[in-house]
């Protein structure tokens, strides 16, 4: 039997009496890990400070029965906290550019399918912000705001403001100074290249110098970027092109040494006036080759721009304060230890939460800003809806033999000594989630891709998942869709199944190549195609999907982030109808039970710190 929480106005009482043998040790471990907690002799109990975030850790790492309002009073007490401390802004800013319909006669009639209104509030507070001292922030506004618009915008009222006086001083090297004749630089997905270009244009006229990175060779290259650095020119390149390299250099001595180098120098080496870091979260992980040529990357103005700040852990946002703050946080470990809550696992550490949460919201205060759609914007109501798929006996069949099959190669594994493979089992059997456990995704990937369709793994297109999703969309022909997968085989079967009714249909994946991207963009945003079909990992970012209010996921991320920034692909300005979410789960399989607690957990990491719009689910 499980442990019991109640809340007093003394204490959370913690109630122990029902659980027995290895289950009682197990959750006195995860008790005595609680700050504050002490043990009442005389009533059986133990007692911890009555907090908020106690409450929200206890919950989750002990799993305790307790009325659904003291998570309520938990999760109220958290989001007025997160209220009062997340970077104050006011509703509105002043700027010396309208932004208006009205300020240039070159400005289009339309963006995105919608007349171009310009900035709204609370796009000109943070511009204001930006241009009047901050110059350096995360812009962590949700998805969907307008974050791209707020940069340029932001970028070109502090150029204004800052290059009147004709040389400006570089900020944190007060050695370097720029002009007005340096050029900006803007670092983003290699998918979404065009974009910037297009709202470069949109939003500061068609003679607006832009030069995108992309010839084909080193050599090719290197000359476009020559070229872009003659002129105060928007240059774009992706987060690939900034990655540093390991090169052997001679000494004077005749000896060498291993030094870090840029592949392309002069993105290091000129005098950037603006940088630019469009999903920025994409920098999180500190060691790798692409972080560490951005760490390398300085400018007057520097922006990094993410609507998912937090991935999956707190210390995700020492990355991003590194590069904007050098001399601040010069110390990973340290930022980990005084933010991150973790436990001591057997085999390293395993990250439970935020600590500190209300000193990691002060330090974020001024160097982060955050607003979300409920904060700003009068948006319909999103959904989320599970449709429960059963498989018939002929795919199930084949769903059980991969699955037995995969346990197989894990025993196998043990028996050569893989130690990852032996914590799957060791997971297994005491009821964890094996999906927490590195690689444990990686070794379902064929589980998922039978519950897709078997013909991804060379068998016949036969798909329960398929069929409920190509039903539910003919059963509602006369609006658009778009639809969500992690395999790019599986978008390419579903579109044709789609075709065979009729529909036009067209596919949106890492294959498609860039220009073609922005053109299905257009062609969605204006009617011209009935379903647009996609991986994840192509469409979460960087476009803009509110012709239609409707999205199927015929599987979900590992990464939590991942699929809420493909929700609000359309939840985002410009939406007028309320969004609906179906999410297609496999009854007893890696869809049922073991996605979900996964994502909670993440999630709950995120709301710790970031507050969220409210999401009505629906099963």
């Amino acid at each position: 039997m499980p442990a019991h929480l109640t809340l007093t106005e003394e204490a959370l009482e913690l109630d122990l009496t029902n659980c027995k043998g290895s289950e009682f040790m197990d959750t006195l471990a995860k008790v005595k890990e609680v700050p504050g907690r002490r043990f009442d002799g005389d009533r059986k109990l133990w007692l911890m400070p009555p907090e908020p975030l106690v409450a929200e850790r206890v919950i989750y790492a002990i799993q305790p029965t307790h009325d659904a309002s003291l998570a309520e009073w938990a999760r109220s007490a958290r989001q007025q906290t997160e209220r009062e401390l997340v970077s104050p802004l006011p509703e509105d800013g002043t700027l010396t550019i309208p932004w208006s319909t009205e300020r240039a006669s070159w400005q289009p009639q339309e963006v995105n399918g919608e007349p171009f209104i310009g900035l709204k509030a609370h796009q000109r507070a943070i511009v204001e912000a930006v241009a009047q001292g901050a110059l350096r922030a995360v812009i962590a506004d949700d998805m969907g705001l307008g974050k791209t618009g707020t940069a340029l915008a932001a970028v070109s009222e502090a150029a204004s403001k800052l290059l009147d006086a004709g040389i400006v001083p570089a900020g944190e090297d007060e050695a370097r100074y720029y002009t007005g004749d340096d050029p900006r630089l803007i670092v983003c997905p290699n998918s979404v290249k065009g974009v910037w270009a297009r709202e470069i244009e949109r939003w500061l006229g068609p003679n607006e110098p832009v030069q995108i990175i992309d010839g084909t060779t080193p050599a090719v290259r290197h000359k476009q970027i020559v070229d872009a650095l003659s002129d105060p020119t928007w240059v774009v390149v992706n987060y690939e092109q900034l990655r540093v390299m390991k090169e052997k250099k001679k000494l004077r001595n005749g000896g060498t040494k291993t030094v870090t180098v840029m592949k392309e120098p002069l993105f290091e080496s000129a005098n950037w006036f603006a940088v630019i870091a469009d999903e920025a979260h994409r920098a999180k992980n500190r060691k790798a080759a692409q972080t560490k040529g951005l760490f390398r990357i300085q400018g007057q103005i520097m922006l990094a721009l993410t609507g998912t700040p937090l991935m999956n852990a707190p210390d995700e946002l020492w990355s991003l304060l590194h590069w904007l703050f050098p001399k601040d946080y010069t110390s990973y470990w340290r930022f980990y230890e005084q933010y991150v809550d973790y436990i001591e696992g057997y085999f390293g550490k395993v990250i439970t939460g935020v600590k500190n949460p209300d000193a990691l919201r002060f330090e974020l205060n001024k160097r982060l800003y955050r607003r979300t759609k409920a904060q700003v914007l009068d948006l319909p109501e999103k959904t989320r809806v599970t449709i429960p798929v059963k498989l018939d006996s002929k795919q199930r069949k084949i769903y059980t033999e991969a699955e037995k099959g995969l346990w197989l190669e894990i025993e196998k594994a043990i028996e050569k000594g893989d130690q990852t493979a032996a914590r799957l089992v060791q997971a297994a059997d005491t009821g964890k989630n094996i999906y927490t456990i590195p690689n444990g995704a990686a070794r379902t990937v064929r589980l998922r891709q039978i519950l897709s369709t078997p013909a991804l793994l060379g068998g016949e297109d036969h798909s329960a998942k398929m069929d409920a999703l190509v039903e539910n969309i003919l059963d509602n022909k006369h609006k658009p869709h778009d639809v969500f997968s992690e395999f790019v085989q599986s978008c390419d079967i579903l579109a044709d199944r789609l075709r065979t009714h009729g529909l036009s249909v067209e596919t949106y994946t890492g294959e498609t190549e860039e220009h073609v991207r922005t053109e299905l963009e257009d062609e969605f945003q204006r009617g011209n195609i009935n379903v647009l079909v996609g991986t994840i990992g192509a469409m979460r970012e960087g476009i803009t999907l509110t012709a239609s209010d409707t999205s199927h996921f015929l599987e979900r991320a590992w990464v939590p982030g991942w699929n809420e920034q493909a929700e609000d692909r359309k939840h985002r300005i410009g939406q007028r109808a309320s969004v609906t979410i179906y999410i297609y789960e496999v009854e007893n399989s890696v869809d049922d039970g073991k996605i979900a607690p996964t994502n909670r957990l993440k999630e709950r990491i995120v709301k710790t710190v970031l507050p969220k719009d409210t999401i009505k689910e629906e099963r």
